[in-house]
C-alpha cells in the first residue's frame, strides 16, 4: 500500500510542474525495482506482470488527473540487455552471457522472453490508463541507435542489432501505443559482433558516436515500419506520431552541445518536412545526472552541477543555445554558424571521455581524447 505521505509529496511536485506551465510526462518504470523482484530474476519471470499491474493501477489512480503523457517503460531493451545479458548494472541477476540475446528455434532467449513479459505488462497498463483517461496519450521511451558496420561481417551484425534493439519491443506493443517515443543519442558502430570506437566519428563523453543524419534515418525507418506498413497495428486508419523523449550529448566542456542540439533539431525539421508527425522534443538533460554504469563521469547537463561546492548550478553554452531556440521557435543561420565555430575552435584540444578502449566499459575517471577535425553536421 503506498504511503499517504509519499503520494502527497508526488502530487505536490506534479502540481508545481503544472503551475509553471509545463506538461507532465510520467514514467512508470525507469530501471528501479524492489530488491525482492531482482532476487527473483526480475522481468525474466511472469510474476512481474501482475506485480507491475498493481503498481501501474495505483499510480494511475493517485496521479492520473495531473498527467499529460504516460510512459510505461523507459528503455526496456537497454534494461534487459544491461541486467540480464551484460551484467553491467548494479541490479543484474545473471552473469555476463551474450548468447541470451538470441533464440534457439521456438525457444526464446532471455532477452526476448523478458521483453515479452514487459510487453504484456505494458498492454495491461495501457488498457487501464485508457479506460480512465481515454484522451491521454500513452507510449514508451525506447532507446534506438543508427547501427552501422565498417566491414561486411560487421554490417550483418549491425542489421541484427537494429532488429533486436530498435524493433523487437516496438513490434510487441505496436497495437497499444499512441505515439512512438524514442531516445536517440547517435550511431552505434559495430565492430565484429560488438560495439566499438571508430575513427570515422566524433564521440560524446559517454561514448556515443555523434550522428544527426542517423536521427533522420532512424525516424524514417520507424515511420515506414509502423505507419506505412502498419506492422502489428490494429488501427490502420491512424498515424502514430513521434515524440523525441530523449536526445542529448555528454559534453563536460560544453564544446559540442550547442551544435549537437542545433543539428539534431534540423534533422527533426527535415523529417517533419517529409510528412512525419512529431509532437515534441525533450533534451537530455537539463542538469548533470548519475548514469547507472558510468557514475557521474559523463556530463549530460546543459547546466553543470558542482558537487564540490554545494551543488552549485553553472550553465554551459548549450543552455543558452537551447533557451534561444525555445524562445524564438527558430534556428537561424547565425546561430548554426556560431555553434559550429565553437566546435572548430576546439579541434585538436583534449576533452573528457568516459568510455574504455573496448567501447563498452565505463570509466569512473575520464581519460582524454582530442576533438576531431570531422564535419558531423546534418547533411540534408
Amino acid at each position: 500500500t503506498p504511503s499517504p505521505d509519499v503520494i502527497k509529496r508526488y502530487r505536490e511536485i506534479l502540481k508545481l510542474i503544472k503551475k509553471h506551465d509545463m506538461k507532465v510526462m510520467l514514467t512508470l518504470f525507469h530501471h528501479a525495482e524492489p530488491s525482492w523482484t531482482i532476487e527473483q530474476k526480475s522481468w525474466t519471470k511472469e510474476m512481474m506482470i501482475s506485480n507491475f499491474e498493481i503498481f501501474a493501477k495505483s499510480s494511475v489512480d493517485h496521479f492520473g488527473d495531473l498527467v499529460d503523457y504516460w510512459i510505461t517503460f523507459n528503455e526496456a531493451n537497454i534494461y534487459i540487455l544491461m541486467t540480464q545479458i551484460a551484467n553491467a548494472w548494479p541490479n543484474h541477476t545473471e552473469k555476463k552471457h551474450p548468447l541470451r540475446l538470441f533464440n534457439l528455434g521456438p525457444l526464446k532467449g532471455t532477452y526476448e522472453r523478458a521483453l515479452k513479459n514487459m510487453a504484456k505488462a505494458h498492454r495491461q497498463a495501457y488498457k487501464y490508463i485508457k479506460s480512465k483517461y481515454p484522451d491521454i496519450p500513452v507510449g514508451i521511451a525506447h532507446n534506438v541507435g543508427n547501427y552501422v558496420g565498417e566491414n561486411w561481417m560487421s554490417r550483418i551484425f549491425a542489421k541484427v542489432s537494429k532488429r533486436k534493439f530498435n524493433y523487437v519491443f516496438f513490434d510487441m506493443i505496436a497495437d497499444s501505443m499512441d505515439y512512438i517515443g524514442i531516445n536517440y543519442y547517435g550511431a552505434e558502430v559495430v565492430k565484429g559482433t560488438s560495439v566499438g570506437i571508430s575513427s570515422s566519428y566524433e564521440y560524446s563523453d559517454s561514448g556515443r558516436a555523434v550522428s544527426p543524419d542517423g536521427l533522420k534515418k532512424v525516424i524514417l525507418e520507424l515511420h515506414d515500419r509502423y505507419n506505412k506498413k502498419k506492422r502489428g497495428r490494429r488501427d490502420a486508419n491512424t498515424t502514430l506520431p513521434f515524440i523525441i523523449t530523449e536526445n542529448g550529448v555528454a559534453d563536460d566542456n560544453g564544446w559540442l552541445r550547442s551544435s549537437y542540439i542545433v543539428e539534431h533539431l534540423l534533422a527533426l525539421r527535415s523529417v517533419m518536412n517529409e510528412g512525419v508527425k512529431v509532437l515534441g522534443y525533450i533534451a537530455w538533460s537539463l542538469s548533470d545526472n548519475l548514469e547507472w554504469s558510468d557514475g557521474y563521469c559523463p556530463k549530460f547537463g546543459m547546466v553543470a552541477v558542482d558537487r564540490a561546492d554545494q551543488m552549485k548550478r553553472i550553465p554551459r553554452p548549450g543552455f543558452y543555445t537551447f533557451k534561444e531556440i525555445v524562445s524564438t521557435h527558430a534556428i537561424n543561420k547565425e546561430l548554426r554558424e556560431e555553434s559550429w565555430k565553437r566546435v572548430l575552435s576546439k579541434v585538436g584540444k583534449n576533452r573528457s571521455f568516459c568510455r574504455a578502449d573496448d567501447g563498452q566499459s565505463g570509466l569512473d575517471t575520464p581519460k582524454l581524447i582530442q576533438v576531431k577535425n570531422l564535419d558531423w553536421r546534418f547533411k540534408n
